[in-house]
């Protein structure tokens, strides 16, 4: 069962990235890509569903789910795309 806590993580990693990518600072867009993708994880191993983590992302949620879905390398092949 997830929590408010889950959503509000992924949201605030979110507009992390979205300031990140503002001021065009590499090293800061990648840290928050990792943040967004460790978020979006946790969250999905909470009980979050895709449908949900789309919602707070701004994506349908198969998008969400092509992009943040957990394989193998997964903040690699995450932060690679973002």
């Amino acid at each position: 069962m997830h929590t408010d806590s889950d959503l509000h993580d992924l949201l605030e990693a979110r507009t992390m990235l979205e300031h990140a990518r503002r001021q065009r600072r590499r090293d800061a867009v990648s840290a928050a890509q990792r943040r967004l993708c460790a978020a979006a994880a946790a969250a999905s191993d909470a009980g979050v569903t895709w449908m949900q983590i789309g919602e707070v992302l701004g994506m349908a949620r198969g998008n969400a789910y092509q992009q943040y879905r957990r394989r193998p390398h997964h903040v690699e092949a995450c932060c690679d795309t973002a």
